[in-house]
């Protein structure tokens, strides 16, 4: 070829090679464009092949090629001879760096190859090895060490042939990536290049972990002999619980390979300390004592894990210890047959199998007739305190949880086990309850109410009484006096009280002295799981671990993650401790309860104040959380959605500079609604957040003519009030939720009206229950008024989701209700059309 003719050819190969495709510039010629050039693969096959130009002209039609294989090379792209693509092919011939003659005879095998990582052990300076890889590249059974460079053919000689190799560098960079990728680093380059990984535990880790997933990305892994390092199959796992004197039990779980013991506790704690993943079908490498390693597939670990992620997630005690009830949970989940392991195995059996257990007998002055499931709770409640166990009774209200306590109290008097009085504490407003049932139920119990101004004057008599009856505030005001007392019962009832364990009712209740610690509730969790960890911290310390570790245990994977398997793990753990009945559990024993839903549509004055409210609200809402964010705006966006479910109440409740007029749909409604209602005859309950709603639609009872009774927070003779709903004097009760949501027992009623919801449904169902609850002989109707379109719409829609959380301990798992933009967005959206 005339020089500068090669030259040009050159110079245009070069550019069309740099833009091919990688793969296709990794295969040389193989497919360049659409195929333009007539089986060039051919060419490179014969290998032996002189690729020059015959031609003395630069606008020769077409080039010879010389060689055993004689063909002319044409193109059919529209350039034809002169084109770049058989300029690639001549360059990648030419300039394959082997005359043809030193390919004569020479096998010619070419990509893709097949990678392969040897690993082996190599010498080192102070006489040492290490373990160290190679990365070869397998061509037609020939092993190349180190990527290859242009011009990308390689002659090998071997023992009983020559071999000529086109190689792949794209396949090889590629094999050199996931290398790099599973955590091995190159060093010394060329031939003798080694790939390094780390210290013996690491490479341990490869062997077990790495290796599938290097070979998954199409390197082959191979041991050379030399290699010394190696995985020992453990001869078997222990796992060992042993009591100590404060009511724990010491934790050990480990292997034993050939003679050698390893706990591995220390191990897995750090591995979730620092929030790995244990994958069901992975394992972790131990390094044993002696030098050598062993795997323990998770698959073996995984029994322990529950109880693992609270012992990773605590403050560290010094030794791995654990509570009782996680020892219960080990021995049932491990099947462990020690005498320890069958111990707690039994108890635990023992304390989930209620309905199985032996009714005491009653003394003869009970006036109480138990229904079955109170039967049930009288024995397990009486089954925990002879364990030294506390309890959270939490039947739904107005299964008579009360009569139960009374029972049990009644009980262990009868049968002298009582050490000392039993302690009540609860809201004021539930004392009466309590006095009015012991007077009924257990006239022969001496009971002392601790309250009142003159309540010290009593002081002296507190020891001698079988129950003290007093009120969360005197539990703070006397706490030298209340917990200086060794109680039989320490009692709360309306345990939500303590669901805030920093406040100083929840610090004063939990140094009560008892041989039993009981909370009492309807709603052992409102709002978060928080609320239970508090409540259960109170009755068994202990049970659910430390607040922190609870709270990245259970609470976090629970509320924010909606993880099933910690809400599982949750329920087991809580089973032996709480017990709770609902409404439907025991649907024989009550009447009916029927919801209604009444959506009310505003009107045209009342829907223009709801938009003019919504948009100031609004823009002073979003002004806020810019400048301070969500979390710290909580406090104005609550206040505005105030205002607008004041609108939707009604118009008077909205306090700016003007008096607004409009008319409220709503309170129509509602006065239409109860004029039929007590034509019907009907007895009801009529409950609202807002007092001031309240005293509006008394006006309008007084202006009809309505007789009623009415409870709010400054009401001072409740007890009248109450009298005169249930003894039939009044037909209707106008009650402030948060005064008379709780503790009253108003059977009479056969309606409840919610005048607004209220973001807790549990709020709501404690309202209702003050008529449906056993003792009501008639069913009950519950009518709910919510304004349509509104906030009030959008807070019913909430109020599933906000139940999820406490169902979920029986039912399923959940996510709480979180206050963040997007629910924002929509609490304020505009009324629909």
């Amino acid at each position: 070829m005339l020089p500068e003719v090669l030259e040009e050819w050159r110079a245009l190969a070069r550019t069309a090679y740099e833009r091919l495709p990688e793969a296709t510039r990794a295969l040389g010629v193989q497919v360049l464009a659409e195929g333009h050039l007539e089986e060039p693969l051919k060419l490179l096959e014969s290998g032996n092949v002189e690729a020059r130009v015959h031609s003395p002209h630069r606008g020769s039609a077409g080039y010879i090629v010389h060689g055993s294989l004689r063909r002319e090379l044409t193109c059919n792209c529209t350039r034809q001879s002169r084109c770049e693509h058989i300029a690639s092919v001549l360059l990648r011939l030419s300039s394959a760096g082997v005359a043809g003659d030193d390919l004569r005879g020479a096998r010619v095998v070419q990509g893709p190859p097949q990678p392969r990582l040897v690993l082996l052990n190599e010498d080192v300076d102070d006489g040492s090895s290490r373990q160290v890889a190679r990365l070869e590249f397998v061509y037609g059974g020939v092993p190349l060490v180190g990527r290859s460079s242009p011009p990308h053919r390689q002659l090998v000689e071997r023992e009983h042939e020559r071999v000529s190799v086109l190689r792949d560098p794209a396949a090889e960079e590629r094999a050199h990536n996931a290398v790099t990728q599973a955590g091995f680093s190159l060093t010394d380059g060329g031939d003798e290049e080694r790939w390094l990984l780390g210290d013996e535990l690491v490479w341990a880790q490869f062997l077990l972990n790495g290796t599938a997933a290097l070979e998954a990305k199409g390197v082959e892994v191979t041991q050379d002999p030399s290699f010394s390092l190696a995985l020992i199959e453990p001869d078997e796992y222990f796992t060992e619980l042993e009591p100590t004197d404060n009511r724990f039990f010491d934790l050990d779980f480990g292997v034993e390979v050939a003679g050698e013991r390893m706990s591995l506790l220390p191990l897995l704690l750090e591995a979730l300390r620092g929030e790995k993943e244990l994958s069901d079908h992975g394992s972790m490498v131990v390094l044993l004592p002696s030098g050598r390693f062993t795997q323990v597939p998770h698959a073996r670990v995984k029994p322990l894990l529950d109880v693992l992620i609270e012992l990773a997630s605590s403050e560290p005690r010094g030794k791995h210890k654990v509570t009782r009830w996680q020892a219960m949970e080990l021995a049932e989940t491990l099947g462990l047959v020690t005498q320890t392991g069958r111990a707690l195995r039994d108890l635990r059996s023992t304390l989930t199998q209620i309905s199985e257990l032996t009714r005491p007998e009653l003394p003869g002055e009970f006036r109480a007739k138990l229904r079955d499931y109170q039967w049930d709770g009288l024995a397990w409640l009486r089954l925990l305190a002879g364990h030294g166990i506390g309890a959270v009774l939490a039947d739904d209200m107005g299964l008579g949880k009360t009569v139960q306590l009374l029972a049990h109290i009644s009980v262990r008097k009868q049968l002298g086990e009582a050490q000392g009085p039993s302690l009540v504490v609860a809201p004021t407003s539930v004392l009466v309850a309590w006095s009015e049932q012991l007077a009924e139920f257990a006239p022969s119990l001496k009971a002392l109410v601790w309250h009142g101004v003159e309540r010290h004057e009593s002081e002296g008599e507190v020891t001698s009484q079988d129950i003290v009856l007093t009120s969360y505030a005197l539990l703070q005001r006397d706490e030298a006096l209340l917990t200086a007392v060794d109680w039989d019962l320490a009692i709360l009832d309306e345990a939500q009280a303590i669901k805030n364990p920093k406040t100083a009712t929840a610090t004063v209740a939990r140094k009560l002295k008892a041989q039993q610690r009981i909370a009492v509730t309807g709603t052992p969790i409102e709002n978060h799981l928080g609320e239970l960890w508090s409540q259960l911290h109170f009755t068994v310390p202990g049970a659910l671990g430390s607040q922190r570790g609870f709270a990245a245990a259970f609470r976090n994977p629970i509320e924010k993650h909606g993880n099933p398997g910690r809400m599982d793990a949750l329920r087991r753990r809580v089973a032996p401790l709480l017990l709770r009945r609902t409404k439907q559990d025991v649907a024989a024993d009550l009447p009916p309860k029927t919801l209604i839903t009444h959506h009310i549509d505003l009107s045209e004055e009342q829907r223009d104040l709801y938009e003019a409210v919504r948009k100031l609200v609004d823009s002073q809402v979003r002004e806020e959380i810019a400048r301070r964010g969500v979390a710290l705006s909580r406090i104005i966006v609550l206040d505005a959605l105030l205002k607008l479910r004041q609108v939707c109440c009604d118009p008077h409740l909205v306090k700016t500079t003007r008096r607004w007029d409009a008319p409220s749909a709503k309170r129509s409604f509602f006065n239409e609604l109860l004029e039929t209602l007590l034509a019907e005859g009907r007895s009801v309950l009529v409950f609202s957040q807002f007092v001031e709603m309240l005293d509006l639609l008394e006006s309008d009872l007084e202006r009809a003519g309505v007789a009623h009774s009415r409870l709010t927070g400054s009401t001072r003779d409740r007890e009248q009030q109450i009298q005169r709903f249930q003894s039939g004097e009044v037909p209707v009760f106008l009650i402030s939720l948060k005064a008379g949501g709780v503790g009253l027992n108003l059977t009479a009623a056969d309606t409840v009206i919610h005048y607004d919801p209220w973001w807790n449904p549990a709020a709501e169902a404690q309202a209702t229950d003050r008529a449906h609850r056993i003792g009501q002989d008639k069913p009950v109707f519950v009518h709910r008024l919510i304004a349509r379109g509104t906030v009030e719409e959008k807070i019913v829609g909430l109020q599933a989701r906000k139940a999820e959380l406490a169902e979920a301990l029986l039912s399923g798992s959940t996510r709480a209700l979180d206050l963040d933009e997007a629910l924002i967005d929509d609490l304020l959206s505009p009324l629909e059309p």
